[in-house]
């Protein structure tokens, strides 16, 4: 049945649409400069975890998503 099928399709020249999905997980460390600081400004997409401590100069912005349920 299924040569069959591919027959007709290159028999008839049908464009038959196929969906594929791809999934990917990409996991980055990124280590900090030999002084420890970064110049600039930087933005991270994602999760951040910190162990140990967090110092701010200026402003800190966060943002959380409340799971409802």
């Amino acid at each position: 049945m299924k040569k069959f099928v591919l027959w007709m399709i290159r028999v008839f020249k049908l464009d038959i649409p196929t969906e594929k999905v791809i999934e990917k997980v990409v996991e980055k460390e990124v280590y900090l400069p030999h002084e420890g600081v970064i110049y600039g400004n930087v933005t991270i997409k994602g999760d951040v975890v910190v162990l140990g401590d967090l110092k701010v100069e200026g402003n800190l912005t966060c943002y959380t998503k409340i799971k409802e349920g």
